[in-house]
């Protein structure tokens, strides 16, 4: 809020529950949160001072960890795993990229709208209240406006989340939800696998090479597009 000239921020303590995906009740209460996230301002004018976060965001994203990846194969010293593990991360890069159309046929006819980036249990916290679950999704630095499959990677109840769109007038198939999680599951592993990759070049090699070993089955998985 401004003043004469002077800010003012209201700061609130969420508490340090963190939301988990094995509690049906953080599950629903943060898919009906992530809803009504996307579906109150879907269709809206564009903020154009918030960062694009569609999908040719994530495929510089693919592009650059890709090379870095390279680079790093030609000048790092690593034992045969895991240079076999950074191979298999190139060929996923160079897997996905092939059916980029795919995943832009999945979100093409869907709204573009406000947009967390890093939606995951990690940054959101829940905290009991009388008759509900409050939530408080935290990081927001990554947000953006694109498509909301940029943040449905782990919201896997599409029952919840359809039911609380439709109470903002928005009605979307099971179907289109299905691709929109199925999408954001590889843009999550697209942006983990760039982040991760800033550590092999200029930083300390063996955590990057860790963070994208214990990700790289479930991003093959994920790469299927079988929903």
């Amino acid at each position: 809020m401004r003043t004469a000239g002077k800010a003012w921020i209201f700061l609130e303590d969420a508490g340090p529950v963190k939301c988990s995906l094995e509690d049906p009740a953080h599950l629903r209460a943060m898919s009906a949160w992530l809803a009504a996230l996307h579906a109150c301002l879907a269709g809206h004018l564009e903020d154009l001072s918030l960062p694009e976060t569609g999908l040719s965001m994530y495929l510089k994203k693919l592009c650059i960890g890709r090379q870095r990846i390279l680079k790093s194969l030609s000048v790092l010293v690593l034992e045969a795993e895991d240079r076999a593990m950074l191979q298999s991360v190139v060929e996923w890069f160079d897997h996905v990229e092939a059916r980029w159309d795919k995943l832009e046929a999945l979100v093409g006819g869907g709204p573009r709208t406000l947009v967390h980036g890093d939606f995951a249990p990690k940054n959101i916290l829940v905290r009991q209240a009388t008759g509900t679950l409050e939530v408080f999704p935290i990081d927001w630095e990554t947000a953006g406006w694109g498509p909301p499959a940029a943040d449905m990677g782990e919201c896997s109840d599409l029952i919840t989340y359809r039911a609380e769109a439709l109470r903002y007038g928005v009605s979307w198939s099971l179907e289109t939800t299905r691709g929109w999680t199925a999408v954001g599951k590889i843009l999550r592993h697209i942006a983990a696998f760039e982040w991760a990759s800033a550590s092999l070049i200029g930083g300390w090699p063996p955590r990057g090479v860790r963070r994208m070993s214990v990700r790289l089955e479930d991003a093959q998985t994920a790469s299927a597009l079988e929903f």
